[in-house]
Protein backbone atom coordinates (compact mmCIF):
# COMPACT_ATOMS: atom_id res chain seq x y z
CA UNK A 1 0.00 0.00 0.00
CA UNK A 2 1.11 3.55 -0.70
CA UNK A 3 1.10 6.25 1.97
CA UNK A 4 -2.21 8.17 1.86
CA UNK A 5 -2.39 11.49 0.05
CA UNK A 6 -3.75 14.64 1.72
CA UNK A 7 -7.29 14.30 0.32
CA UNK A 8 -7.52 10.72 1.61
CA UNK A 9 -6.37 11.78 5.07
CA UNK A 10 -8.98 14.56 5.11
CA UNK A 11 -11.76 12.18 4.05
CA UNK A 12 -10.67 9.69 6.71
CA UNK A 13 -10.57 12.42 9.38
CA UNK A 14 -14.15 13.44 8.51
CA UNK A 15 -15.32 9.86 9.06
CA UNK A 16 -13.51 9.61 12.38
CA UNK A 17 -14.87 12.94 13.66
CA UNK A 18 -18.39 11.85 12.79
CA UNK A 19 -17.98 8.57 14.69
CA UNK A 20 -16.75 10.36 17.80
CA UNK A 21 -19.70 12.76 17.71
CA UNK A 22 -22.20 9.92 18.06
CA UNK A 23 -21.34 9.24 21.71
CA UNK A 24 -23.55 12.14 22.80
CA UNK A 25 -26.37 9.57 22.90
CA UNK A 26 -24.63 7.74 25.73
CA UNK A 27 -24.17 10.94 27.69
CA UNK A 28 -27.88 11.67 27.35
CA UNK A 29 -28.70 8.15 28.54
CA UNK A 30 -26.51 8.45 31.64
CA UNK A 31 -28.13 11.77 32.52
CA UNK A 32 -26.88 15.09 33.85
CA UNK A 33 -25.19 14.90 37.25
CA UNK A 34 -25.44 11.11 37.49
CA UNK A 35 -22.94 9.01 39.42
CA UNK A 36 -21.50 5.95 37.70
CA UNK A 37 -20.11 2.60 38.83
CA UNK A 38 -17.92 1.37 35.95
CA UNK A 39 -18.10 -2.43 35.77
CA UNK A 40 -15.64 -4.89 34.20
CA UNK A 41 -12.83 -2.58 33.17
CA UNK A 42 -10.19 -4.81 31.51
CA UNK A 43 -7.33 -5.71 33.84
CA UNK A 44 -5.59 -7.97 31.33
CA UNK A 45 -3.12 -7.70 28.47
CA UNK A 46 -5.29 -7.20 25.40
CA UNK A 47 -4.50 -3.95 23.66
CA UNK A 48 -7.90 -3.85 21.96
CA UNK A 49 -9.78 -4.07 25.26
CA UNK A 50 -7.43 -1.49 26.75
CA UNK A 51 -8.13 0.93 23.88
CA UNK A 52 -11.85 0.60 24.62
CA UNK A 53 -11.11 1.24 28.30
CA UNK A 54 -9.02 4.35 27.75
CA UNK A 55 -11.59 5.61 25.24
CA UNK A 56 -14.29 5.09 27.87
CA UNK A 57 -12.28 7.02 30.45
CA UNK A 58 -11.72 9.80 27.91
CA UNK A 59 -15.48 9.91 27.35
CA UNK A 60 -16.13 10.16 31.10
CA UNK A 61 -13.57 12.97 31.35
CA UNK A 62 -14.85 14.96 28.36
CA UNK A 63 -18.41 14.86 29.66
CA UNK A 64 -17.62 15.49 33.33
CA UNK A 65 -19.17 12.19 34.44
CA UNK A 66 -18.70 11.33 38.11
CA UNK A 67 -17.30 7.78 38.26
CA UNK A 68 -17.57 6.82 41.93
CA UNK A 69 -16.03 3.33 41.57
CA UNK A 70 -14.34 1.09 39.02
CA UNK A 71 -14.43 -2.71 39.21
CA UNK A 72 -12.49 -5.33 37.28
CA UNK A 73 -14.08 -8.76 37.01
CA UNK A 74 -11.84 -10.15 39.78
CA UNK A 75 -13.06 -7.46 42.18
CA UNK A 76 -16.60 -8.80 42.17
CA UNK A 77 -16.27 -12.56 42.57
CA UNK A 78 -15.33 -15.64 40.58
CA UNK A 79 -16.60 -17.54 37.55
CA UNK A 80 -16.90 -21.35 37.76
CA UNK A 81 -16.68 -23.06 34.39
CA UNK A 82 -18.14 -26.36 35.63
CA UNK A 83 -21.44 -24.79 36.64
CA UNK A 84 -21.25 -21.82 34.23
CA UNK A 85 -22.03 -19.47 37.12
CA UNK A 86 -20.47 -16.31 38.46
CA UNK A 87 -20.53 -16.18 42.25
CA UNK A 88 -20.54 -12.59 43.46
CA UNK A 89 -18.28 -11.57 46.35
CA UNK A 90 -15.12 -9.66 47.30
CA UNK A 91 -15.94 -5.95 46.83
CA UNK A 92 -19.67 -6.53 46.42
CA UNK A 93 -20.53 -4.57 49.63
CA UNK A 94 -18.81 -1.52 48.13
CA UNK A 95 -20.86 -1.86 44.94
CA UNK A 96 -24.02 -2.29 47.04
CA UNK A 97 -23.19 1.02 48.72
CA UNK A 98 -22.61 2.67 45.33
CA UNK A 99 -26.02 1.52 44.13
CA UNK A 100 -27.69 2.58 47.38
CA UNK A 101 -26.16 6.01 46.77
CA UNK A 102 -27.81 6.27 43.37
CA UNK A 103 -25.01 5.14 41.03
CA UNK A 104 -25.79 4.01 37.49
CA UNK A 105 -24.30 0.65 36.48
CA UNK A 106 -22.13 1.13 33.39
CA UNK A 107 -20.80 -2.07 31.83
CA UNK A 108 -17.61 -1.99 29.77
CA UNK A 109 -18.09 -2.32 26.02
CA UNK A 110 -16.29 -4.58 23.56
CA UNK A 111 -16.97 -8.08 22.29
CA UNK A 112 -17.68 -9.96 25.52
CA UNK A 113 -21.50 -10.05 25.33
CA UNK A 114 -22.38 -13.66 24.60
CA UNK A 115 -21.01 -17.13 25.28
CA UNK A 116 -17.56 -16.74 23.73
CA UNK A 117 -16.17 -15.15 26.90
CA UNK A 118 -18.63 -16.60 29.47
CA UNK A 119 -16.99 -15.20 32.63
CA UNK A 120 -17.72 -11.62 31.55
CA UNK A 121 -21.24 -12.48 30.42
CA UNK A 122 -22.09 -14.29 33.64
CA UNK A 123 -20.78 -11.40 35.75
CA UNK A 124 -23.03 -9.06 33.77
CA UNK A 125 -26.04 -11.34 34.22
CA UNK A 126 -25.40 -11.84 37.94
CA UNK A 127 -25.31 -8.08 38.54
CA UNK A 128 -28.40 -7.43 36.43
CA UNK A 129 -30.28 -9.98 38.52
CA UNK A 130 -29.00 -8.58 41.81
CA UNK A 131 -29.77 -5.00 40.86
CA UNK A 132 -33.04 -5.51 39.02
CA UNK A 133 -34.64 -2.17 38.19
CA UNK A 134 -31.47 -0.17 38.87
CA UNK A 135 -30.49 1.99 35.90
CA UNK A 136 -27.91 0.04 33.90
CA UNK A 137 -26.17 0.78 30.60
CA UNK A 138 -24.08 -1.56 28.46
CA UNK A 139 -21.55 0.42 26.43
CA UNK A 140 -21.20 -0.55 22.73
CA UNK A 141 -20.83 -4.31 22.34
CA UNK A 142 -20.80 -6.91 19.59
CA UNK A 143 -23.27 -9.62 20.67
CA UNK A 144 -22.42 -13.17 19.67
CA UNK A 145 -23.72 -16.49 20.94
CA UNK A 146 -22.91 -19.95 19.63
CA UNK A 147 -25.59 -21.62 21.76
CA UNK A 148 -29.17 -20.58 20.95
CA UNK A 149 -30.39 -21.68 24.39
CA UNK A 150 -27.95 -19.31 26.09
CA UNK A 151 -28.99 -16.54 23.70
CA UNK A 152 -32.64 -17.00 24.68
CA UNK A 153 -31.83 -17.18 28.40
CA UNK A 154 -29.78 -13.98 28.23
CA UNK A 155 -32.52 -12.20 26.26
CA UNK A 156 -35.12 -13.13 28.88
CA UNK A 157 -32.88 -12.06 31.76
CA UNK A 158 -32.12 -8.70 30.17
CA UNK A 159 -35.78 -8.18 29.33
CA UNK A 160 -36.79 -8.79 32.97
CA UNK A 161 -34.41 -6.17 34.34
CA UNK A 162 -36.69 -3.24 33.61
CA UNK A 163 -34.17 -0.38 33.45
CA UNK A 164 -31.46 -1.57 31.06
CA UNK A 165 -30.13 0.07 27.89
CA UNK A 166 -27.76 -1.80 25.58
CA UNK A 167 -25.65 -0.06 22.94
CA UNK A 168 -24.31 -2.32 20.19
CA UNK A 169 -21.54 -1.89 17.60
CA UNK A 170 -23.05 -3.53 14.53
CA UNK A 171 -26.33 -4.15 12.73
CA UNK A 172 -26.37 -7.87 13.47
CA UNK A 173 -26.28 -7.27 17.24
CA UNK A 174 -29.50 -5.25 17.05
CA UNK A 175 -31.38 -8.54 16.71
CA UNK A 176 -30.69 -9.25 20.38
CA UNK A 177 -32.33 -5.98 21.40
CA UNK A 178 -35.45 -6.95 19.48
CA UNK A 179 -35.46 -10.43 21.05
CA UNK A 180 -35.05 -9.09 24.59
CA UNK A 181 -37.25 -6.01 24.28
CA UNK A 182 -34.41 -3.91 25.72
CA UNK A 183 -33.99 -0.37 24.37
CA UNK A 184 -30.72 0.64 22.77
CA UNK A 185 -28.97 2.06 19.75
CA UNK A 186 -26.17 1.15 17.39
CA UNK A 187 -23.00 3.15 18.11
CA UNK A 188 -19.28 2.91 17.29
CA UNK A 189 -16.66 1.33 19.52
CA UNK A 190 -15.61 3.51 22.46
CA UNK A 191 -12.01 3.61 21.20
CA UNK A 192 -13.15 6.21 18.65
CA UNK A 193 -13.36 8.68 21.53
CA UNK A 194 -9.55 8.82 21.28
CA UNK A 195 -9.61 10.55 17.89
CA UNK A 196 -7.89 13.94 18.16
CA UNK A 197 -7.59 13.53 21.94
CA UNK A 198 -3.96 14.27 22.81
CA UNK A 199 -4.57 14.03 26.56
CA UNK A 200 -5.54 10.34 26.38
CA UNK A 201 -3.94 9.34 23.05
CA UNK A 202 -0.76 11.42 22.60
CA UNK A 203 0.57 9.69 19.49
CA UNK A 204 1.51 11.67 16.36
CA UNK A 205 0.88 10.70 12.76
CA UNK A 206 3.80 8.78 11.25
CA UNK A 207 4.31 7.30 7.80
CA UNK A 208 6.55 4.33 8.63
CA UNK A 209 7.81 1.66 6.24
CA UNK A 210 6.57 -1.74 5.14
CA UNK A 211 3.41 -3.60 6.12
CA UNK A 212 2.53 -4.96 9.57
CA UNK A 213 0.77 -8.32 9.44
CA UNK A 214 -1.38 -8.96 12.51
CA UNK A 215 -2.99 -12.38 13.01
CA UNK A 216 -5.44 -13.20 15.78
CA UNK A 217 -4.46 -16.29 17.79
CA UNK A 218 -7.13 -16.55 20.52
CA UNK A 219 -10.63 -18.11 20.75
CA UNK A 220 -12.08 -15.90 18.04
CA UNK A 221 -9.33 -16.60 15.54
CA UNK A 222 -11.06 -19.53 13.87
CA UNK A 223 -10.03 -23.16 13.62
CA UNK A 224 -7.36 -22.47 11.01
CA UNK A 225 -4.71 -19.93 11.88
CA UNK A 226 -2.38 -20.33 8.96
CA UNK A 227 0.28 -17.71 8.97
CA UNK A 228 -0.09 -16.95 12.67
CA UNK A 229 3.41 -18.23 13.34
CA UNK A 230 4.94 -15.51 11.20
CA UNK A 231 2.51 -12.78 12.18
CA UNK A 232 2.13 -10.38 15.06
CA UNK A 233 -0.51 -10.26 17.79
CA UNK A 234 -1.05 -8.20 20.94
CA UNK A 235 0.92 -10.60 23.15
CA UNK A 236 4.07 -9.69 21.25
CA UNK A 237 4.08 -6.19 22.77
CA UNK A 238 4.39 -7.49 26.35
CA UNK A 239 7.80 -7.68 27.98
CA UNK A 240 8.84 -9.98 30.82
CA UNK A 241 8.88 -6.88 33.02
CA UNK A 242 5.24 -6.17 32.10
CA UNK A 243 4.26 -9.70 33.12
CA UNK A 244 6.06 -9.38 36.45
CA UNK A 245 4.36 -6.05 37.13
CA UNK A 246 1.02 -7.65 36.26
CA UNK A 247 1.55 -10.36 38.88
CA UNK A 248 2.39 -7.68 41.44
CA UNK A 249 -0.77 -5.79 40.53
CA UNK A 250 -2.94 -8.91 40.85
CA UNK A 251 -1.51 -9.62 44.30
CA UNK A 252 -2.11 -6.01 45.38
CA UNK A 253 -5.68 -6.10 44.09
CA UNK A 254 -6.44 -9.25 46.10
CA UNK A 255 -4.87 -7.92 49.30
CA UNK A 256 -5.77 -4.24 49.04
CA UNK A 257 -7.25 -3.39 52.48
CA UNK A 258 -8.52 0.06 51.46
CA UNK A 259 -10.01 -0.25 47.94
CA UNK A 260 -12.18 2.82 48.40
CA UNK A 261 -9.41 5.23 49.41
CA UNK A 262 -6.63 3.57 47.37
CA UNK A 263 -8.44 2.00 44.40
CA UNK A 264 -6.54 -0.72 42.58
CA UNK A 265 -7.36 0.59 39.12
CA UNK A 266 -4.93 3.50 39.56
CA UNK A 267 -1.98 1.11 39.74
CA UNK A 268 -3.32 -0.89 36.81
CA UNK A 269 -3.83 2.16 34.62
CA UNK A 270 -0.12 2.98 34.86
CA UNK A 271 0.68 -0.45 33.42
CA UNK A 272 -2.21 -0.19 30.96
CA UNK A 273 -0.77 3.00 29.48
CA UNK A 274 2.61 1.31 29.11
CA UNK A 275 1.06 -1.64 27.24
CA UNK A 276 -0.96 0.62 24.94
CA UNK A 277 2.14 2.69 24.27
CA UNK A 278 4.07 -0.44 23.27
CA UNK A 279 1.33 -1.48 20.85
CA UNK A 280 0.95 1.96 19.30
CA UNK A 281 4.69 2.44 18.87
CA UNK A 282 4.90 -0.90 17.08
CA UNK A 283 2.10 0.09 14.67
CA UNK A 284 3.76 3.46 14.05
CA UNK A 285 6.83 1.74 12.61
CA UNK A 286 4.85 0.59 9.58
CA UNK A 287 3.39 2.34 6.56
CA UNK A 288 0.29 0.11 6.43
CA UNK A 289 -1.44 -2.65 8.38
CA UNK A 290 -2.98 -5.98 7.36
CA UNK A 291 -5.10 -7.40 10.20
CA UNK A 292 -7.88 -9.78 11.21
CA UNK A 293 -8.39 -8.05 14.58
CA UNK A 294 -11.10 -5.44 15.03
CA UNK A 295 -8.90 -3.22 17.17
CA UNK A 296 -6.00 -3.68 14.82
CA UNK A 297 -8.30 -1.99 12.32
CA UNK A 298 -9.52 0.65 14.80
CA UNK A 299 -6.02 1.44 16.13
CA UNK A 300 -4.77 1.82 12.57
CA UNK A 301 -7.70 4.16 11.92
CA UNK A 302 -6.76 6.26 14.94
CA UNK A 303 -3.22 6.48 13.53
CA UNK A 304 -4.47 7.21 9.98
CA UNK A 305 -2.69 4.15 8.58
CA UNK A 306 -3.85 2.46 5.38
CA UNK A 307 -5.58 -0.77 6.48
CA UNK A 308 -6.29 -4.00 4.65
CA UNK A 309 -8.49 -6.27 6.74
CA UNK A 310 -9.30 -9.90 6.12
CA UNK A 311 -11.53 -11.59 8.70
CA UNK A 312 -12.60 -14.58 6.62
CA UNK A 313 -10.84 -16.74 9.21
CA UNK A 314 -12.61 -14.97 12.11
CA UNK A 315 -15.55 -16.92 13.51
CA UNK A 316 -17.83 -13.90 13.79
CA UNK A 317 -16.68 -11.64 10.93
CA UNK A 318 -16.63 -8.72 13.36
CA UNK A 319 -14.39 -6.62 11.14
CA UNK A 320 -16.65 -6.99 8.13
CA UNK A 321 -19.71 -6.15 10.24
CA UNK A 322 -17.98 -3.13 11.76
CA UNK A 323 -16.53 -1.84 8.51
CA UNK A 324 -19.89 -2.09 6.76
CA UNK A 325 -21.56 0.08 9.39
CA UNK A 326 -18.84 2.56 10.38
CA UNK A 327 -15.69 2.66 8.25
CA UNK A 328 -16.81 2.03 4.68
CA UNK A 329 -16.60 5.78 4.01
CA UNK A 330 -12.88 5.93 4.73
CA UNK A 331 -10.54 5.59 1.74
CA UNK A 332 -7.88 4.19 4.07
CA UNK A 333 -9.80 1.01 4.98
CA UNK A 334 -10.20 -1.80 2.44
CA UNK A 335 -11.27 -5.43 2.78
CA UNK A 336 -10.35 -8.75 1.26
Amino acid sequence: MLAPIHSELEAHAAVMRDLKSKFSQINECIGTGAKVAYIDYPAHFNTGDLLINIGTEAFFSRNGINVVSRYAIGDLGKYYYESDKFILGRRLPQLDADIAGGAVLVFHGGGSFGDVWPHHQKLREALLERYSGVKAIVFPQSIQFGDRRKYDEAAKLCGRHGNLTIFVRDQESLEFLAASGVPGEILPDMAHELWENAAFFPFPYTIGTGELQQTRIDLEGGSSQAGAKGGFDWDDTQSSRDRILYKVFCAWRRLNPVPRSAPSYKAWYVLRDRVIGNGVEHFQKFESVRTDRLHGMILSSLLSKPIYFDDRNNKYRKLHRYHTKWLSGSPLVTSA
